[in-house]
């Protein structure tokens, strides 16, 4: 019999293989984030925002930490509401740990902000006064 190998086919051997090279040798306390979640930044004249796609969860369930001039963003999506009864075919809601750092140069690490509504957390995050003042332009007048 000739076995015949489609992408879908190949895609669950290798799916297999890995998962259970890593079942067996990691303890899953102790792997990577589970997923990264989307983000959003944007910069203007006063500082830079991000805004964090994290639907789903609440406030009790985000840890925001600021370190060595890093900005931390963690917390854990424990579950995903799944209907009862419901035979799913396909299900991609991300659940698990998650993790997002930005290195914060130029930052008032004093001074950010965050608030959370609607799934999406929002980061203002001011520029420090001095870094404000290098990006002030004069202009030169011609004589």
């Amino acid at each position: 019999m000739t076995m015949l190998y489609t992408p879908a086919r190949v895609e669950n051997t290798f799916r297999r293989m890995f998962r259970d090279f890593w079942t067996d040798e990691v303890d899953a306390s102790i792997t990577a984030p589970s997923f990264v979640p989307n983000a959003n930044v944007h910069e203007d004249k006063e500082g830079f925002h991000i805004e964090v796609d994290l639907p789903g969860l609440s406030k009790k369930e985000i840890e925001i930490e600021v370190k060595d001039d890093r900005l931390t963003v963690r917390g854990e999506r424990k579950s995903a509401a799944k209907e009862e009864g419901a035979e799913y075919v396909r299900f991609e809601s991300r659940i698990g740990r998650f993790e997002r750092t930005w290195e914060l140069e130029g930052v008032d690490t004093e001074k950010i902000r965050a608030e959370h509504q609607d799934g999406v957390l929002k980061l203002s995050l001011p520029k420090r006064e001095e870094v404000k003042r290098k990006e002030e332009v004069r202009k030169i007048e011609l004589h």
